[in-house]
């Protein structure tokens, strides 16, 4: 995997549909998930919150997951604006990819909801974890 952080997620019985396969939707649950531990691991869950909300999502399904199966979540940050950074996740079931998806968060401020600029103990911390460009930063 390609992804410097994962984490490890188990398909339950109600995450199922009438064919006995994981409900699209529920994958949607499942990187979010992982997306809550990965800026958890990063320690950037201020109060136990997101600092951002979620702008846009896509997943392309590749292969069903069924009740049982032991899932593996890939998240990376892939790119750092000044207010938004894109994810992307890979989910798998041992060496088989199932479903790949990205995203695209915007920074807030939790009172306002109105889009800010990422800090950069933040900005520095992700690029550190990944190895990507910390892109721009403020000139406070």
């Amino acid at each position: 995997m390609n992804h410097r952080f994962s984490t490890r997620l188990a398909v339950r019985w109600k995450d199922v549909d009438s064919f006995g396969i994981v409900n699209n939707a529920v994958y949607s649950t499942l990187i979010e998930q992982a997306r809550f531990e990965y800026f958890g691991h990063l320690d950037l869950l201020p109060g136990g919150n997101f600092p951002f909300v979620v702008g846009s999502t896509s997943l392309r399904f590749l292969r069903p997951a069924r009740a049982g199966m032991e899932l593996e979540v890939g998240v990376r940050v892939n790119r750092l604006g000044s207010k938004s950074l894109d994810m992307d996740y890979v989910i798998r079931h041992g060496d088989e990819l199932l479903v790949a998806a990205d995203a695209g968060l915007v920074w807030v401020d939790r009172s306002t909801l109105q889009s800010i600029e990422i800090p950069d103990a933040a900005r520095q911390q992700i690029a550190a974890f990944e190895g990507i460009d910390a892109g721009p930063t403020s000139t406070r």
